[in-house]
């Protein structure tokens, strides 16, 4: 299903951008830690720019969604501690991303940091990272078919 057609999607159109942008920040961040660990003296130019600048808008972003949590009575009603948790977590997580390449300390503190994210990233909300890819290539695997089940296997007695 496109995401035009969630009705969640189509009454908020704007919150769901935004969220987009978180989601593109924390990829960009955990690509930052990877380039660390790689070459951590590595001079980026415009290709570090625009990271630090999606970042910079990723961690806006994540601000807004966490008041905006806190201040809706029905998301209030709808969350549970670790909806709260998680973007936190996303937010420290941008931040030491922001800081990483301006201070060597700040650096390793990031990499630690990304690393225990990587551990809590299967164990808490923010589990549809590391299941997204297989639950959509198993849903295109049983259901990519044109809109209709693929026939049932026979069994032989």
């Amino acid at each position: 299903m496109l995401p035009s057609h969630k009705e969640s999607v189509r009454l908020h159109p704007a919150s769901f951008a935004i969220g987009i942008v978180m989601h593109l920040g924390v990829f960009l961040a955990v690509g930052n830690a990877v380039a660390l660990l790689i070459q951590p003296t590595a001079a980026l130019g415009a290709i570090w720019l625009f990271a630090r600048l999606s970042m910079t808008l990723s961690l806006a972003s994540a601000i807004y969604l966490l008041v905006r949590r806190f201040r809706s009575r029905d998301l209030r009603a709808l969350s549970a501690p670790d909806d709260y948790f998680a973007i936190l977590v996303v937010g420290v997580l941008l931040a030491l991303a922001l800081c990483s390449r301006i201070n060597p300390l700040c650096g390793r503190i990031f990499l630690v940091y990304t690393g225990l994210f990587c551990i809590y990233l299967p164990l808490g909300k923010l589990r549809h990272a590391v299941f997204f890819f297989a639950a959509r290539g198993d849903l295109g695997r049983r259901l990519g078919y044109r809109g209709v089940y693929p026939p049932a296997v026979e069994q032989t007695e």
